[in-house]
């Protein structure tokens, strides 16, 4: 834990489903790989979506931002325009513009402050719960879509299976091999206790 200082959040502005990246700098060379592998991951999960329709086409069809520096850069726009991708940018200091991606920011800053406070885990742990918390996000059902329904059946048109939700930060068990074992003996413990993050 701790490797990371900043977080980027991508919201599809249909099914409000939100993906996280991690970074450590906002440098112009970080940030367009960030860009870069969010664009390659999300062409391949836009092929299991209910909007796929058999076609090569790239999913990421705009970027909607504020007047970031690492997004708006003659090098960034020029990268951006040879992929088709258009950038759309909100008013300078009205955060209101960019009103989607503010409350779900919001969102997971929140949701993330909650599971660090309840697992009892420093701040360094800050990025394993922020992808927690958009996982969560992504599971919930929210009035922004029509019929209360969750990002995630509105991204993929199927309900999400809650059978693998666990609460973040709790005790659990971890199986060890023989030889992991501190001790060889047939009556010595088999599994080690950790948290489950």
């Amino acid at each position: 834990p701790g490797k990371f200082t900043k977080v980027q959040t991508f919201i599809d502005e249909c099914s409000r489903y939100c993906r996280v990246s991690f970074f450590r700098d906002k440098s112009l060379a970080t940030f367009s790989r960030v860009l870069e592998e969010f664009e390659r991951r999300a062409q391949i999960q836009h092929r299991q979506s209910k909007q796929w329709r058999g076609d090569s086409g790239t999913p990421v069809l705009a970027y909607f931002t504020d007047n970031a520096s690492e997004v708006i850069s003659a090098k960034q726009r020029e990268r951006l325009a040879s992929k088709l991708i258009d950038l759309k940018l909100s008013t300078p200091h009205e955060s209101q513009a960019n009103g989607i991606a503010e409350r779900v920011n919001r969102s997971i800053i929140d949701l993330t402050r909650t599971l660090l406070h309840q697992a009892g885990l420093p701040l360094p742990f800050w990025h394993l719960a922020t992808e927690h918390a958009a996982y969560i996000l992504n599971r919930l059902p929210t009035s922004s879509l029509p019929g209360n329904m969750s990002p995630y059946e509105a991204y993929y048109g199927k309900k999400p299976s809650r059978q693998n939700l666990r609460t973040w930060g709790s005790k659990c068990w971890v199986w060890l091999r023989r030889e992991e074992r501190e001790m060889k003996s047939k009556i010595a413990p088999t599994a080690r206790a950790m948290l489950f993050v």
